[in-house]
């Protein structure tokens, strides 16, 4: 293992032979840093390898999602009359009113999306 000195241009080299060669063919963040901490080390290293990729613009464009997709979309039905179905959401945490109100329910209609806000004491 080889100790690389603080100095930008060296740790400039060494990073971009092992992300940049054909082999290679820009490896992540994980991969970078693995591959790399078998042959050398310098303090700061992880920051290094992360400032790095965020200016390879190469990187920034081709990321791949490493989570399996979530299947087919199932759209909702639609209602067939208002008011059939509705939700229901409440915002909390509001400093309280005159009347001592300190939460607010909102209720929305599916179909029509009309909505109401609902002044609520707490108890």
């Amino acid at each position: 293992m080889f100790y690389v000195p603080n100095q930008m241009e060296i740790k400039q080299i060494i990073l971009d032979e092992f992300h940049r060669t054909p082999y290679a063919t820009h490896p992540g963040y994980q991969k970078l840093f693995f591959a790399l901490r078998k042959w050398y080390f310098w303090l700061g290293m992880r920051k290094d390898i992360d400032q790095y990729l965020s200016k390879c613009l190469e990187c920034q464009q081709v990321k791949a999602e490493h989570q399996h997709s979530a299947g087919p979309l199932h759209p909702l039905p639609i209602p067939e009359w208002k008011w059939h179905t509705i939700t229901i959401d409440f915002i909390v945490s509001i400093p309280k009113s005159k009347k001592q109100n300190d939460f607010i329910m909102v209720v929305v209609d599916k179909l029509s999306k009309t909505t109401h806000f609902v002044r609520v004491k707490s108890t």
